[in-house]
């Protein structure tokens, strides 16, 4: 516990900012704010929930990938938005021949089909397609909701439904290997981007079927590896340095994000 802090009130009004984390593979977005109120409170001593202190993150990372977080305590949650719209880089490895009805590896097999004909240059002409304003199907099972219900909630409880096409943005992606039947993609594109889909279709494309082996978030906003702190790293103290280091490359971000969607509106 911090000894330096007395009044409980001080305590929780200095619980505001933004920074980032990198959640591991096998944690869900929710545990990591989990996690993380559970640290800092044993830290100051302190019920965060008692003064109503906010823990929130700009954008749900799946529980099968890891990488890059951006999280937000107290006040500085209603920035979170930014987030959500804001550009976002992945690497993943896509594996060939086997489709899956999560379009990753935490799925059932649905499908599998012969890829030996594949080459890096086929992939490398498919991606093309998905570059730019495309229509992009979100996977089945996805945080998205129908009548407040996530649809992989409702799929697991037996009912069919199916996320209708969106438009999304995708600035570039670029195939870096392909160990047959592995292929790795560096993908950087907009909020609402699936990677799950584009992996799965880009298998559809090249006339086989595909599933994420490995996904990894490189960056989040203006976040990038280098500035996520890791679990370790998660106490009060280490938290408010990184909210001190990020306020104006934050503010800076806030900007050009807004700017870009005005732009994109017009």
């Amino acid at each position: 516990m911090l000894q330096n802090f007395k009044d409980p009130r001080k305590m929780a009004k200095s619980l505001k900012g933004i920074f980032s984390v990198y959640k591991e593979k096998g944690m869900t977005s929710m545990d990591v704010l989990r996690f993380l109120r559970l640290q800092i409170e044993d830290d100051l001593g302190l019920n965060t929930d008692m003064y109503g202190v906010r823990f929130g993150h700009g954008g749900i990372l799946d529980h099968s990938a890891c990488g890059v977080l951006a999280v937000a305590l107290g006040s500085k949650c209603k920035k979170l938005r930014w987030f959500y719209h804001g550009d976002k880089k992945y690497s993943a490895v896509g594996c060939l021949g086997i489709s899956t009805d999560t379009y990753d590896t935490s799925g059932k097999i649905i499908g599998e089909k012969p890829f030996d004909n594949v080459t890096k240059e086929m992939i490398g002409d498919a991606i093309k397609q998905f570059e730019g304003k495309i229509l992009q199907k979100p996977p089945p099972y996805c945080a998205l909701k129908l009548d407040r219900i996530r649809f992989s909630d409702l799929i697991g409880n037996g009912i069919d439904v199916s996320p209708e096409p969106r438009y999304v943005h995708c600035h570039s992606i670029s195939c870096r290997e392909f160990n047959p039947p592995y292929f790795s993609l560096d993908i950087h594109c907009g909020g609402g981007f699936y990677v799950r889909s584009l992996v799965h279709d880009l298998g559809l494309a090249l006339g086989s079927c595909a599933h994420v082996a490995e996904l990894e978030r490189t960056q989040h906003g203006p976040f990038t590896v280098k500035d996520a702190l890791r679990q370790y790293q998660w106490s009060y103290t280490e938290v408010m340095e990184a909210v001190t280091k990020a306020n104006e490359m934050c503010e800076k971000y806030f900007i050009t994000t807004k700017n870009q969607m005005t732009d994109n509106e017009s």
